[in-house]
């Protein structure tokens, strides 16, 4: 499960809010070997900006997002506007380890940690632990913490 806090429609108090209140339940997922591609089309499908990666089993193992996507995209852009400006040459992109590649999985491409908060988490935590790794969403847990 994900959490989002901007997902809130319950009329709980919100000092009594929970993680559990505001969570996403069984949120859509993407394998660890789709194509940037085919998670661009499964974000634009779903209408989501952010999935939990997942491997062979079903385990979540990272988790991808659509700013993950535009900035290795804007990386990809960057280079061949260098390029069509002369600011560099074929030689010197063939050359380099950073070259984009359309056939890039999610794998290659994703936040390899899956950052939690336990359900009961109170809201005011989970906020601050968003703010303090700086990223848009956590899994939520069973875990009691």
């Amino acid at each position: 499960m994900t959490l989002q806090i901007a997902r809130n429609n319950r009329s709980v108090m919100p000092n009594h809010l929970v993680a559990a209140d505001v969570m996403t339940t069984n949120p859509k997922s993407i394998g660890r070997d789709a194509t940037i591609r085919a998670t661009a089309e499964f974000f634009t499908t779903h209408g989501i900006h952010t999935a939990p990666v997942i491997d062979e089993a079903g385990r979540p193992t990272g988790v991808v997002s659509r700013t993950d996507l535009l900035e290795y995209w804007g990386r990809r852009r960057d280079r061949l506007l260098a390029l069509a400006n002369g600011e560099t040459t074929l030689d010197s992109l063939a050359a380099s380890h950073e070259e984009p590649r359309v056939d890039l999985t999610v794998a290659e491409l994703m936040t390899p940690v899956v950052f939690c908060v336990p359900a009961n988490a109170p809201v005011t935590k989970v906020i601050d632990k968003i703010l303090a790794i700086e990223v848009r969403c956590l899994f939520v847990t069973d875990e009691h913490g």
